[in-house]
């Protein structure tokens, strides 16, 4: 289903939401092979340099393969694109959550 939608539609929002279904859905910390040449693309993607998404869909990718300092540098920059309070509070909560992580592991 998802390879049927990739051929309709070949937008960088589309590319990123298939990124979180196909990282979610895996049990292990590994990303799959089919997805790793279309992770770097995005971010230099122009269109989506000021979408604080990206970096946070970043660090919940790199928070599962357990880089929890490179995670916690992606929700702090995702954390400083937004505008809304709620989702800046959650980000900067999930920057710090990672960088602990990363100490004490």
């Amino acid at each position: 289903m998802v390879d049927v939608a990739r051929r309709a539609s070949s937008s960088s929002v589309f590319a990123s939401g298939t990124a979180v279904i196909l990282a979610g859905g895996a049990k292990s910390r590994a990303i799959p092979p089919s997805l790793r040449p279309r992770t770097p693309p995005l971010v230099s993607e122009p269109s989506l340099k000021a979408y604080h998404l990206l970096p946070a869909v970043r660090g919940d990718l790199l928070r599962k393969l357990g880089r929890f300092a490179d995670a916690s540098a992606e929700f702090a920059r995702a954390a400083s694109l937004t505008q809304n309070v709620r989702e800046r509070e959650l980000l900067q909560r999930r920057a710090a959550e990672c960088a602990a992580e990363g100490m004490a592991g």
